[in-house]
C-alpha cells in the first residue's frame, strides 16, 4: 500500500499543487502556544520538544491502528494519503522558483533579489555580494526546499510510515515558522539535521545516478564525515557535482540553472520511489 500511496499523493501534488485544504499548520501553532502557557520550555527545551512532537505523532498512529480492517482498508488508504499530502508541505516551491526565474527573464535583479527571499528562511542566510553568489545561493536553498519537501517526506514515510513522515513535517515547521525561543532552536535544529542525515546521503547516491557521476559521488563521500555542515550545505555540494551549477552571471543561463535543478530532482525523486518500492516488494 505504501507505493501506491505515495503515487497517488504525488500525482496529486503534480496536477494541482500545494493542496492548502489540508496543509494547515494553525493547529500545531495553537498546540504549542498551549504547552508553552502549562511549560517551562525555556528551562526544559528537550522535554517541552518531545511532548510537542509526540503527542500529535501519537495521537495518529492510535487513528491509524483504530482503522485497520474497516471498510477493506479504505480508511487506512484514505488517511496515509492525507497524511502524506500535510507533510509534503503547503509551499509550492515550483511556482516560487517560476516567479524567479520570471525576474531573471525580464532582467529585473530587484525582484529577484526579493522573490530569492523566500526561499531563506531560517536554514540558510543569505550572504550574497553579487547577482552570481546571490544566484548560487537561491540554487542551493531551491535544492535544499524540494528535498525537505519531498524527498524526506517520502523516505520516512517508506521508513517508518505516515506518522514518522507528519512528524518530520512538524520539526521542519519549528524552524519555517519560527516557534522557538533560542534555547529550543538549538535543540530542534539538531534534530532536524539527525532526522535528514540519512536520507540526505540518499539523495546524494541518487543526484550521483541521474547528474554527473564521478563529481557528486567524490563529494558524497566526503560528506560521509560531514557532521558541522547544515543539510542544505551537502545538498548544495552535491548539486555542484551533479551539474556544476552557477557558473555564469548570465540571465538566459541562470534561468536554465533552475530548470536543470527542477528535474534533476524530479529524476530523483523517480528513482528512490522506485528503489524503496523495490525494497518493501523483495525485503
Amino acid at each position: 500500500m505504501a507505493f501506491l500511496v505515495v503515487v497517488i499523493s504525488l500525482l496529486i501534488i503534480y496536477f494541482s499543487g500545494a493542496v492548502p485544504g489540508i496543509q494547515r499548520d494553525g493547529w500545531y501553532v495553537s498546540w504549542l502556544t498551549y504547552l508553552r502557557k502549562s511549560t517551562d520550555s525555556g528551562k526544559r527545551p528537550k522535554t517541552y520538544l518531545t511532548v510537542s512532537l509526540l503527542v500529535p505523532v501519537g495521537v495518529l498512529m492510535v487513528v491509524l491502528w483504530f482503522a485497520k480492517g474497516l471498510l477493506f482498508g479504505l480508511p487506512v488508504l484514505v488517511l496515509n494519503v492525507l497524511l502524506l499530502l500535510y507533510a509534503f508541505g503547503r509551499e509550492d516551491v515550483t511556482s516560487k522558483a517560476y516567479v524567479y526565474t520570471e525576474a531573471l527573464s525580464r532582467g529585473d535583479f530587484q525582484a529577484a533579489f526579493h522573490q530569492a527571499a523566500v526561499f531563506n528562511l531560517s536554514h540558510h542566510e543569505g550572504r550574497a555580494r553579487n547577482q552570481g553568489e546571490l544566484h548560487r545561493e537561491v540554487l542551493q536553498a531551491i535544492s535544499y526546499r524540494y528535498f525537505e519537501h519531498y524527498f524526506a517526506v517520502v523516505f520516512w514515510y517508506f521508513l517508518l510510515g505516515a506518522p514518522a513522515a507528519v512528524l518530520y513535517r512538524l520539526t521542519q515547521l519549528h524552524g519555517d515558522l519560527e516557534l522557538d525561543g533560542k534555547h529550543e532552536k538549538a535543540v530542534i535544529t539538531r534534530w532536524l539535521w539527525l532526522l535528514e542525515w540519512l536520507p540526505t546521503r540518499l539523495m546524494g547516491l541518487t543526484l550521483s545516478v541521474v547528474g554527473n557521476f564521478s563529481d557528486c559521488f567524490r563529494q558524497w563521500q566526503v560528506s560521509l564525515t560531514n557532521s558541522v555542515d547544515s543539510t542544505a550545505v551537502v545538498l548544495g555540494g552535491y548539486l555542484e557535482g551533479a551539474m556544476n551549477f552557477g557558473q555564469s552571471d548570465s540571465p538566459t543561463e541562470q534561468i536554465a540553472d533552475v530548470e536543470s535543478v527542477k528535474a534533476l530532482y524530479t529524476r530523483s525523486l523517480m528513482l528512490m520511489v522506485i528503489l524503496l518500492a523495490l525494497v518493501v516488494i523483495f525485503v
